[in-house]
């Protein structure tokens, strides 16, 4: 299949898709919803704490092939 033209003119194209009953018009949006309650709000950040009850790996002592 080879393109002979492009059709690049925004009326053009809407008038051959309203003909052919595919034309859906420009993009809609609603409107954005109000935030959450207590978003905005300042809180103290939490990080992981460094108190981890994890223990460290040993990596001297592990086995290798």
């Amino acid at each position: 299949m080879r393109s002979i033209t492009v059709i690049d003119h925004s009326e053009v194209i809407e008038k051959i898709l309203r003909h052919l009953h595919l034309w859906c018009g420009p993009a809609t949006f609603a409107p954005a919803r109000p935030p959450s309650p207590g978003v905005g709000v300042e809180a103290e950040p939490t990080f992981p704490s460094d108190d981890d009850d994890s223990p460290t790996p040993d990596y001297e002592n592990v086995m290798t092939d």
